[in-house]
């Protein structure tokens, strides 16, 4: 399989002086997708949506997110298909710590959800999404919820 590797600082925009890590319309295919290894986005409160957002992108990978001090959600996934959520670790956001937003074939695996004011992973709309191997623990709401949506596999054991 080819990858695109595509480093964090490269979808890296600043708004008031914090770096925040969104991607628009990141393009791969499934033998070579976008793949943004080893992002950190770690400073507090950086926008009042969320720290990481994926928004209509297509076959695009986070490999080992580390996300912490969200104002709303951590990892948003809007409006997109195929990514992956990779070994994840997502901790303290105010709101939703992984938001998944009709989109289909979102796969979140091995990663950990803690302390989030909201749910842990929230999926809604969409279709064929999976939360797999993942723990989601001290949220202020369920661990994993999942509305109207068609296709969802929720899977600790994986």
């Amino acid at each position: 399989m080819r990858v695109a590797v595509c480093p964090a600082t490269t979808v890296v925009d600043t708004v008031v002086g914090v770096p925040m890590r969104w991607m628009y319309r990141a393009v791969g295919t499934a033998t070579a997708p976008v793949v943004v290894p080893d992002l950190s986005a770690t400073a507090p409160n950086m926008t009042n949506v969320a720290q990481v957002m994926i928004y209509l992108s297509k076959n695009v990978t986070l490999q080992r997110p580390h996300v912490t001090n969200a104002a709303d959600k951590g990892i948003y996934v809007l409006s997109s298909e195929d990514v992956l959520v990779d070994r994840g670790d997502v901790t303290g956001s105010r709101g939703i710590g992984i938001a998944v937003k009709d989109t289909r074939r979102t796969i979140v695996i091995d990663t950990n959800v803690t302390a989030s004011g909201g749910h842990g992973v929230w999926i809604a709309g969409g279709g064929s999404n999976a939360v797999l191997g993942s723990v989601s623990s001290q949220n202020g709401g369920s661990g994993v919820l999942a509305e109207n949506v068609a296709g969802v596999t929720i899977d600790r054991s994986a």
